[in-house]
């Protein structure tokens, strides 16, 4: 009996161990392939990572710091501008620090924004411009001393006339100081900067302008300010024949009287002389006889006689003769 309930009882325990192995190796072997499984995963994402640095490289920003004019001694009216552009594809906050001054702005992507400084002396200036992930960039400026100086001759040549927008407008400008200056010329929104030396002379030209009057103002960095005013001349529109109005203008030139017909001379008529009865004129001298009324006829200088005319001239003449001897011989006949 002991015996029998010696070998029941081992394989009890020969049981238990059994099941016991059997149930620790499936979760060693599960473990170790999850802890393989996480390392192969880790390793994924930090290559992910790395192509996410790659993506997202940030660029230093880019600056361009400008002066104001010049100030005079004692005075602290200067200004430095600066420009601030950000050639990310992402918003970005910039610091922007001016000797000790510090000011901050946000710039949208590849977008620019402008800072100013201002109440400043003369003197030399850093600017550092500072944004995320340690980006920078610097620059420099210099604020200038200004000096008692004379105003720059200007001369301002519209060159001809404008038809759209190809209108010119060229400044002569002389510098009569004893040092050189750089010359701001503005007209209407458009500007230039143009250096003239000491006692010498240089040009600036602005072009694709339309006609019409401009405001010009020239500034030089030693404080010089002039205001000039210029007018660029409308083109004449060109007429193409027939494209009139429909109402064409008269001439300006008086035109030429029409000639006169050429007149032919003409010749005599010769009257035939009668033997028998001279062409003897009626004696208008006495008194009581009434004179005859004389017929004017106007004659008109005909270019051709005609052989009718020729032939009534003939046979008239001879007549008329006739009638005044026989009234004369009436008159003599009652005189006695």
């Amino acid at each position: 009996m002991i015996v029998k309930s010696l070998t029941w009882c081992s394989m009890t325990v020969v049981a238990v161990l059994a099941m016991a192995l059997l149930s620790t190796a499936p979760v060693s072997a599960h473990s170790d392939d999850d802890h393989q499984q996480t390392q192969t995963q880790i390793q994924k994402d930090d290559g992910d990572n790395d192509k996410d640095d790659k993506k997202f490289t940030i660029k230093n920003p880019t600056i361009h710091v400008e002066t104001g004019a010049c100030v005079f001694l004692g005075d602290n009216e200067g200004t430095i501008g600066v420009d601030v552009t950000n050639p990310n594809g992402f918003k970005t906050t910039y610091k922007v620090v001016l000797d000790g001054k510090e000011k901050s702005t946000t710039v949208e992507a590849h977008q620019t924004e402008y800072i100013a400084f201002t109440e400043l002396a003369i003197g030399n200036y850093t600017v550092d411009v500072t944004g995320w992930h340690d980006t920078m960039a610097s620059g420099n400026a210099t604020i200038k001393q200004c000096h008692e100086h004379e105003l720059p001759t200007v001369d301002v040549d519209a060159c001809g006339c404008a038809d759209g927008h190809n209108g010119h407008l060229t400044l002569t400008i002389s510098n009569t100081n004893d040092y050189a200056v750089t010359y701001t010329v503005r007209v209407n929104g458009y500007h230039k900067d143009v250096f003239v030396d000491a006692h010498s002379t240089n040009t600036v030209a602005f072009s694709h302008l339309k006609a019409g009057d401009y405001e010009i103002t020239v500034s030089g960095d030693d404080c010089t300010h002039l205001c000039l005013h210029a007018t660029v001349d409308q083109c004449p529109v060109q007429t193409q024949p027939g494209q009139g109005s429909g109402n064409p203008t008269p001439p300006t030139t008086t035109p030429a009287a029409p000639s006169a017909p050429a007149v032919t001379p003409v010749a005599p008529v010769a009257t035939p002389a009668t033997a028998s009865q001279p062409a003897v004129l009626p004696d208008t001298s006495a008194a009581d006889v009434a004179a005859p009324v004389a017929v004017v006829a106007k004659v008109q200088t005909p270019q051709t006689i005609s052989m009718t005319s020729l032939v009534l001239v003939a046979l008239g003449l001879p007549m008329i003769a006739a009638a005044a001897v026989l009234r004369r011989q009436q008159l003599a006949a009652k005189a006695e």
